[in-house]
């Protein structure tokens, strides 16, 4: 699955960052900065997913405040189990510095966005945060698939077998 992010009103210049998610091995590949601010879909590539933090018309997934917590958290997890590569050209767009802890807030850790943090490396977090919820989607589909088969198998499938005893 291919993805570009595009992301306004932070520190520097506006960014679109294009990356990728190989859906068998869960890496996300963050692998470049398109030269100009990206606002509509690509014409000839309406395959490349639109997310942004901006009410773009074409936008597949808006990014909004509230999904900030599990952003950083898909980040971290991604981060410590290696399943994120940033183009080495992106270094500067790394976002581990930008977060920190702040308070546990109804049992859910919170965290506080730094006001150094840049369009490009808040483009990363979103990224991540995206891919986690399309990985959810994608492991949904993947169960109602399962069921569809044991359905459509009448009970004589791998997965029933599994199940009985």
């Amino acid at each position: 699955m291919d993805f570009f992010v595009s992301v306004s009103g932070y520190e520097g210049q506006p960014t679109t960052i294009v990356g990728g998610l190989d859906e068998e091995t869960n890496i996300l590949v963050i692998a470049g900065r398109m030269k100009t601010f990206q606002t509509a879909r690509i014409k000839g590539r309406e395959d490349i997913s639109v997310v942004s933090n901006l009410g773009l018309p074409d936008v597949d997934f808006q990014f909004r405040d509230e999904h900030m917590r599990e952003a950083i958290i898909a980040y971290q997890n991604r981060t410590l189990l290696n399943t994120i590569t940033l183009d080495p050209a992106l270094k500067q767009l790394d976002p581990r510095s930008v977060f920190e802890k702040d308070d546990i807030k109804e049992g859910k850790q919170t965290y506080r966005i730094l006001p150094t943090i840049s369009n490009g490396q808040l483009a990363v977090l979103i990224a991540c945060g995206f891919c986690e919820l399309q990985a959810r989607i994608m492991s949904a589909q993947v169960s109602l698939d399962e069921m569809n088969d044991l359905y459509d198998a009448g009970g004589e499938s791998d997965l029933y077998d599994a199940y009985t005893i």
